[in-house]
């Protein structure tokens, strides 16, 4: 696992965020899919971990960060057919996240930017 380390101290109130972000993650289920080697983690079991008011959010943030993503390793999805309001069937894409690409994440969910980006 590559470690993410700040360029600026962490403040007591970051600090706090960032031991119960790690809770949470020590708390969920990673499975090992396709016969990957990594475990990895459904991308909304994560964002419902984060507390996102829209877990459906997370696959928008993922997008938008998903070279950097790929840094961490290849980023697995699969395709999934969920039902909306009138019934009819959409096909949307599941993204399975391996420990480092959940670290980075959860890193800018608290922090709102990449180590790189400062």
């Amino acid at each position: 696992m590559t470690p993410v380390s700040p360029k600026a101290p962490i403040g007591r109130r970051e600090n706090a965020a960032a031991r119960s972000l790690i809770a949470a993650i020590q708390a969920m289920n990673l499975h090992v899919i396709d016969g990957d080697t990594d475990p990895r983690v459904l991308d909304l079991q994560l964002a419902e971990a984060l507390k996102f008011a829209r877990p459906r959010a997370i696959r928008q943030l993922i997008e938008r960060y998903r070279e950097e993503l790929e840094r961490y390793g290849p980023l697995h999805f699969r395709s999934a057919m969920v039902e909306i309001g009138d019934g009819a069937l959409r096909e949307v894409f599941e993204y399975w996240l391996n420990e480092d690409q959940v670290i980075l994440i959860c890193w800018i969910h608290l922090f709102g930017h990449t180590c790189g980006s400062r």
